[in-house]
């Protein structure tokens, strides 16, 4: 999992096809990840 702040979209769309054949896909938060919940980022984090 990567977090980051201020990423453009189309940085985030070229992360995304980069990976897209790792063995596990990154957690992505679309939003701003100052405004995201703890609980949020840990259930992404048990899903891996």
């Amino acid at each position: 999992m990567a977090l980051g702040n201020d990423v453009k979209f189309e940085a985030l769309k070229t992360f995304e096809f980069n990976r897209r054949h790792d063995d596990l896909s990154p957690a992505i938060f679309r939003q701003d990840i100052r405004l995201l919940h703890v609980n949020t980022i840990h259930v992404q984090i048990r899903a891996l």
